[in-house]
């Protein structure tokens, strides 16, 4: 170790599990200094830590609830000081709704607050309470490898007067890097068609997804102010639930059109027009024919395909979660009777891009995260 230069030393510290790297302080004054470092346990916490699933009311809660990846992690539940929606999550920055939107890392504990002193541009989104998290879309790119860059955008659906068969999208736009509101000169008309309802923006090739009801897409890309529509249609199934996002690492983005007996899954291909194609299927084991109340698609990665059941009013809702490497249903967690009943749920990965850190121990559990906002985070 004494002849590596330090970035390997580093890469080689951080593969070790917690107790190989307890014992690595015990070689030399030099290893253990360097473990002890604040930075460097905030690194290892970050690279360790499993994926995860977050979720609180899409109307606004005092609870959020942390699932793990890993079954055998038990779910973790935190009351909050103030009602708190999640709008959005990406590369370890989560936007919520506290009065006013607000980004944070939970791991850096810096936050800043984005509709404060902006409020005639922000009234759209105050006015569509449990709607708020389809409207608003959250994008986060990686700058380096310890800065990121992050914007909002929230999407205005617009009646043309004359022609009440015509749709219209204007868009608000919050700049990070500028800590400005802007409305947007760029708008578009189509076809009337809604956006879905349920379904969340996804932030894809630098640009923001909305599904819409006739199967197009409403893409918009922040960085160059520019809109399109993308004329996909539905793919010809029967579908009770439609789930839109990125998986292979942001590479593809992925339709899910699922019934009780069937999940399809779909990739957009755009050569020589968007096209929906069939990438895989997969037996809906996880819900019995008849026998449910109300379920819905939570979120799928690729590797895993998560699903949430409640089969009586008043029980628990059960998260199922697919295997698609062992190509087995397991019983992931539930959402207690005591959690509001329309949940929604992000992903949510550890990162410590954003420069310096305090002086204090990392967070170990979205618990502690939760508890300290608005009260030990710094303003960035």
């Amino acid at each position: 170790m004494e002849n590596l230069p330090l970035h390997l030393a580093e890469e080689i510290l951080f593969r070790l599990d917690r107790k190989s790297l307890a014992r690595s302080k015990c070689v030399n004054r030099e290893l253990r200094s360097k473990i002890s470092e604040p930075e460097f346990c905030i690194e290892y916490f970050c690279r360790s830590a499993p994926a995860c699933l977050i979720h609180s009311s899409g109307f606004g809660s005092n609870y959020v609830r942390y699932v793990s990846d890993n079954t055998k992690t038990e779910p973790e539940a935190s009351g909050l000081p103030m009602r708190c929606q999640i709008l959005g999550s990406g590369s370890g920055l989560v936007l919520l709704f506290l009065h006013q939107l607000c980004v944070l890392n939970p791991i850096t504990r810096k936050f800043r607050l984005l509709g404060e002193e902006s409020s005639r541009f922000t009234q759209n989104i105050l006015s569509i309470r449990g709607k708020r998290q389809m409207k608003i879309g959250f994008s986060v790119d990686n700058i380096d490898q310890t800065s990121q860059r992050f914007g909002v955008v929230s999407i205005n659906e617009e009646e043309f007067m004359l022609h009440p068969d015509v749709s219209i999208y204007r868009f608000e736009i919050y700049d990070g890097d500028n800590d400005s509101w802007r409305v947007s000169e760029t708008t578009i008309a189509c076809p009337a068609s809604n956006l879905v309802e349920r379904v969340k923006p996804v932030y894809f090739n630098r640009a923001l997804h909305w599904l819409r009801r006739d199967g197009s897409i409403v893409a918009f890309n922040p960085e160059k102010d520019e809109a399109r529509i993308i004329p996909t249609t539905f793919p010809s199934l029967e579908s009770t639930h439609l789930w839109l996002g990125a998986v292979e690492g942001n590479k593809t983005l992925t339709l899910i059109s699922a019934t009780e007996t069937l999940i399809s899954v779909f990739i957009l291909r755009d050569d020589p027009i968007p096209t929906w194609v069939l990438r895989k299927q997969i037996n809906n084991d996880a819900i019995e024919t008849g026998k449910w109340l109300f379920w819905t698609i939570v979120t799928y990665n690729e590797r895993f395909l998560v699903v949430q059941e409640t089969k009586e009013k008043g029980m628990s809702r059960l998260l199922h979660r697919y295997d698609a490497v062992a190509e087995e249903w397991s019983v992931l967690g539930d959402v207690p009777t005591w959690m509001d009943t329309d949940q929604d749920f992000f992903h949510f990965k550890a990162s410590w891009l954003d420069g310096a850190v305090r002086r204090s121990r990392p967070l170990r559990s979205l618990r502690q995260f939760m508890q300290m906002i608005g009260t030990h985070y710094e303003q960035i």
